[in-house]
């Protein structure tokens, strides 16, 4: 059955039941962005990849001195990944979109251009609101954008210590 023909069932029973018009009144722009984050959050972690080759959370190596086991990384292996790294980087990647995200919406309030992601009332009650609100949004912006920098660097610096 080519997927067409599921299309236009699909299609009918929306418009017999009225489903799909109850569904769009109720799901927001914030639902659509929330959902399109936690996708990129869990792919930058690297979940299909922990589903096929079932990585250990986290390496053990025995210390020869004392004989105590010490938490270890992948190191010299970019594609060998222990599952609890990709959660962290994939929170690192997320961290700095939002960083980026709060700076430009920061950046608009600070010049005095309504944001593409304000309504039209709020576009409308805005009367140059600008000041300490937008200078702290920036200053955190800035700050997890580079926060989040400096840990990805840190990270790449364990794994490939002979890249820097």
């Amino acid at each position: 059955m080519p997927i067409t023909h599921l299309i236009v069932v699909v299609e009918f029973i929306e418009e017999v039941s009225g489903w799909g018009d109850r569904i769009r009144k109720k799901i927001k722009p914030v639902h659509i962005f929330a959902l399109c984050v936690l996708s990129y959050f869990l792919i930058t972690a690297g979940v299909i990849y922990n589903a096929i080759n079932h990585p250990p959370p986290r390496g053990f190596m025995r210390d020869e001195v004392t004989g105590q086991p010490k938490v270890i990384t992948v190191m010299n292996r970019l594609t060998a990944q222990y599952a609890a790294e990709g959660w962290v980087s994939a929170f690192y990647y997320i961290l700095a979109s939002a960083g980026i995200i709060l700076t430009l919406s920061a950046s608009y309030s600070i010049l005095g251009e309504a944001t593409p992601m304000m309504s039209l009332k709020a576009k409308r009650d805005r009367k140059g609101v600008r000041g300490v609100r937008s200078l702290i949004s920036m200053a955190m912006g800035v700050i997890m954008f580079l926060c989040s920098y400096a840990m990805i660097r840190g990270r790449f610096r364990e794994k490939m210590p002979s890249y820097y």
